[in-house]
């Protein structure tokens, strides 16, 4: 959240932070403040909105931003200068690049045919070429696995899924075939395919924690891919650890459908 943190959302962020005692949030909009105080400054309605029924959290903004400008002051009389508070970290946006550079990867391939699953005898091959010349192309940020739903191909980063799923980690550096060819066919869905907008609102959450894709159209499809929802005992996963896919935080995206 902090990543994405801006002039706008900075006082709606900072109120339910410290109404709801989220301490890290808090101290992460606090080292926003100290970084875009003066743009603050010039922006009243910042102060008279979400926080007019918070004084304390107000004071405690002034006086941090006093202490700093006062400190800076004195540093500067000799001879030194403070560096500026580092802004909100960028770890989130950086993985959302790499969920877009596989999106974009895929649109190249539907504009060239290949991301269907039913090709001809050479369809292997011809998907691995592509995925080479992806690499190439694309450097560091593209992709190098596909997961196959049905009839539909989608790529993605092997490093950041199998990080986020344990059952994708196991597929990726287990003796099972799709170690070797990087690709994993998900049979566990029953009845129709997802929708492509249901499996990006997964991904999107695999890469980047948020559940922002995930919307009333899609929220039963989102918690058929996570599987686990009608579980049985004899069923063979246990839901509470992230269903079929064995999602690690699988609840957080449980809640938002």
């Amino acid at each position: 959240m902090l990543e994405a943190l801006d002039l706008d959302s900075f006082a709606v962020v900072l109120r339910e932070s410290h109404v709801r005692q989220i301490t890290g949030l808090k101290q992460g909009c606090m080292r926003f403040a100290l970084h875009n105080f003066d743009a603050l400054v010039e922006r009243p309605e910042v102060f008279m909105g979400s926080l007019s029924e918070l004084p304390e959290v107000v004071s405690d903004l002034f006086r941090l931003s006093r202490t700093w400008k006062d400190e800076d002051a004195s540093m500067g009389r000799g001879g030194s200068s403070r560096p500026a508070p580092a802004p909100p970290s960028t770890l989130v946006s950086d993985f959302a690049r790499l969920f877009e550079a596989a999106r974009e990867e895929e649109e190249r391939g539907e504009t060239g045919g290949e991301t269907s699953a039913q090709e001809d005898g050479n369809s292997e091959d011809c998907r691995s070429r592509r995925l080479d010349a992806a690499r190439r192309a694309s450097g560091d940020l593209a992709p190098d696995c596909r997961i196959l739903v049905g009839e539909d191909m989608y790529l993605g980063h092997s490093a950041v899924l199998a990080a986020r799923s344990d059952f994708l980690q196991a597929v990726f550096t287990s003796d099972m075939v799709e170690r070797a060819s990087l690709m994993v066919t998900l049979q566990h869905v029953q009845g129709d395919p997802p929708r492509r907008e249901s499996m990006m609102a997964l991904l999107h959450f695999l890469y980047t924690g948020r559940t922002s894709k995930v919307t009333g159209s899609n929220a039963l499809d989102v918690l058929a891919l996570i599987g686990g929802e009608q579980c049985s005992s004899e069923c063979g996963y246990d839901r509470d650890r992230g269903g079929y896919l064995q999602l690690h935080d699988a609840s957080t995206l449980r809640l938002a459908c």
